[in-house]
């Protein structure tokens, strides 16, 4: 039979409230995995021990963020930022990757946990507009056309003049164009210049949003009969979008819970140790107290399941 001191002072108090804190648990392993099919192998596993100054799961969030910027590959793909408790990946070039996600395995029991991660911004291939005209009549004579682009990136419309002479072809004429358009600084700060036969293409350098003003166009004033049958959008343009993935960082909280003495506590009792529900000897489990706070007149018991309005009994030697 287990034999207990003898209690210099018996109180039974009343539960005010209880408090939830994060417990983590420094020194533990935990393996963050980014899964992407921009990755050499698919995924990549950082492996990280918790530090014993990451005691909140904002300071673990911060940890997690320096791990990942760290690893050798995945700054490459993905720039990594967050606050708070947020680890967010924005890919680095537009693109839609279904696969990918962040998450936190804890082996080690670190109460740290990122189930699965969200799809913030979702990601789009961005496509660079094309133009093309088709040189469509040659020349008759000796003269100078006015090639005419006209685009929303352009300052101005940009005018370049073409010298052509009698008899080229329009496959001549569409090479003497891509020549004077390569040439021209306006055109050539926005668009490549490309083309074979009688076709003149211009293809945006960014990819951005469909240009509708987006042409090519002839002037004759030197009545040389060159001409464009057309100016077409043969791509259109599709604005690229960053993906973003957000993993929220959680830490398993414990609860402790604070029970009201009704007086100061004197320092001949501040040892006290805290009973079961109902209990009225030293028979019942005993819990530890966390901290005993004089002013207040109150006490806080560790994570022991009790309601608000419970009433236990403790013992102090």
């Amino acid at each position: 039979m287990a034999i207990y001191p003898k209690p210099t002072e018996f109180l039974e108090l009343e539960l005010l409230n209880h408090t939830c804190l994060e417990v983590v648990t420094a020194g533990a392993t935990i393996d963050i995995t980014v899964t992407s099919a921009l990755l050499t192998a698919g995924a990549i596993v950082v492996s990280m021990e918790v530090p014993a100054t990451a005691t909140t799961k904002i300071l673990v969030a911060t940890a997690i963020r320096a791990a990942l910027n760290a690893d050798s590959e995945i700054p490459t793909f993905f720039t990594i930022g967050g606050a708070t408790d947020k680890i967010i990946l924005t890919a680095v070039d537009d693109a839609a990757d279904a696969t990918l996600t962040v998450i936190i395995t804890d082996g080690d029991t670190s109460n740290i946990v990122m189930a699965s991660s969200v799809d913030t911004v979702a990601g789009v291939l961005g496509v660079k507009q094309v133009e093309t005209a088709t040189v469509s009549v040659g020349s008759d004579a000796d003269g100078t056309i006015a090639v005419t682009v006209t685009g929303a990136p352009l300052d101005t419309t940009s005018v370049v003049d073409v010298v052509v002479a009698t008899g080229d072809t329009a496959d001549e004429v569409a090479t003497a164009i891509r020549a004077a358009l390569t040439l021209d600084a306006s055109v050539a700060a926005h668009y490549v210049v490309s083309g074979a036969t009688d076709k003149v293409i211009l293809t945006a350098i960014l990819a951005v949003a469909n240009d509708t003003t987006l042409a090519i166009t002839i002037s004759d004033a030197d009545s040389t009969t060159c001409a464009i049958s057309g100016s077409a959008n043969t791509e259109a343009g599709v604005l690229g979008v960053l993906q973003v993935e957000t993993g929220t960082v959680v830490v398993t909280e414990a609860t402790s819970y604070i029970f009201d003495i009704g007086r100061p506590i004197t320092k001949a009792i501040a040892k006290i140790k805290a009973m079961t529900t109902g209990a009225d000897n030293p028979t019942g489990l005993l819990v530890t107290i966390a901290t005993v706070e004089d002013t207040s007149c109150k006490i806080t018991v560790g994570a022991t399941a009790f309601a608000t309005g419970d009433v236990i009994n403790v013992i102090a030697w």
